[in-house]
C-alpha cells in the first residue's frame, strides 16, 4: 500500500512518536512524508518532500485575530495547493495520514476534487482534540470536514476522542490507537562522561 503521511513540520525535537509509525509504517508499505518544513534533529528519512506555505505577515495577523475570535480559520493558498497536489497526483497514495487535527486542516484546506477522494485519517493526539476546541471557528472547520466521506480519525487516547464528541464532532469512524514512545531514543550514556568512585 502507498501512505503518504502529512505534518507541519518533519523531525521536530518533540514528535519522535511520529518518526515512530513512519519507520513502523515503512517497514511494509511505500511510505512518503509531506511537511511544511524539516526540524533541526537527528531525525531523518529517505523520502521526505517540503512543500512551503507562506503568507505575508499581515495576512497571517489578520487570520490569527479572526481564529483567535472564532470568526474564521482557512488555509487556502495557490502556490502550496498546486505543489502539494502535484506530489500526491504523482505519488498516487492509497491513503493519505495527517498528524494533528489543526495541521490536517492546512491539508485539506488546499487539495483538489480528485485528491479529496483519498481516504484520509486524521490523528488526533493532543491540543488538536483539547485546547484548540475552545475556538469556534475550529470546531466549524473539524466539522465541515466529518461531511466528507472518506475522512476517519483516530485518537491516542479515550479522553481526546471524548472531547471531540462533547463537540458534535463525529467521524464516520474514530478508533482511539496508543501512542508509544521508543525510550531507548532518549538514552543519555553517551551524553554524560562516566563518573568513576
Amino acid at each position: 500500500m502507498k501512505v503518504l503521511m502529512y505534518s507541519d513540520v518533519f523531525g521536530g525535537p518533540t514528535t519522535t512518536f511520529i518518526y515512530n509509525d513512519l519507520i513502523s509504517l515503512a517497514q511494509s508499505h511505500q511510505v512518503k512524508y509531506l511537511c511544511v518544513q524539516r526540524g533541526s534533529s537527528r531525525i531523518d528519512y529517505k523520502d521526505v518532500e517540503v512543500v512551503e506555505y507562506r503568507e505575508g505577515r499581515i495576512k497571517k495577523k489578520l487570520k490569527w485575530i479572526m481564529e483567535k475570535n472564532g470568526w474564521y480559520l482557512g488555509f487556502s493558498n495557490k502556490q502550496f495547493s498546486e505543489k502539494a497536489n502535484g506530489i500526491i497526483s504523482h505519488f498516487k497514495p492509497d491513503i493519505i495520514h495527517c498528524n494533528f487535527g489543526y495541521e490536517a486542516l492546512r491539508l485539506t484546506d488546499n487539495l483538489n476534487e480528485v485528491n479529496k477522494k483519498i481516504p484520509l485519517v486524521i490523528n488526533f493526539l493532543g491540543y488538536d482534540a483539547s485546547f484548540h476546541l475552545n475556538r469556534p471557528s475550529y470546531v466549524r472547520k473539524l466539522k465541515e470536514i466529518t461531511r466528507m466521506a472518506n475522512v476517519y480519525a483516530t485518537c491516542n487516547t479515550n479522553y481526546l476522542k471524548n472531547n471531540l464528541e462533547s463537540k458534535k464532532i463525529h467521524f464516520c469512524e474514530n478508533r482511539v490507537i496508543y501512542t508509544g514512545v521508543r525510550l531507548d531514543f532518549f538514552d543519555r550514556k553517551e551524553i554524560y562522561p562516566e563518573k568513576k568512585k
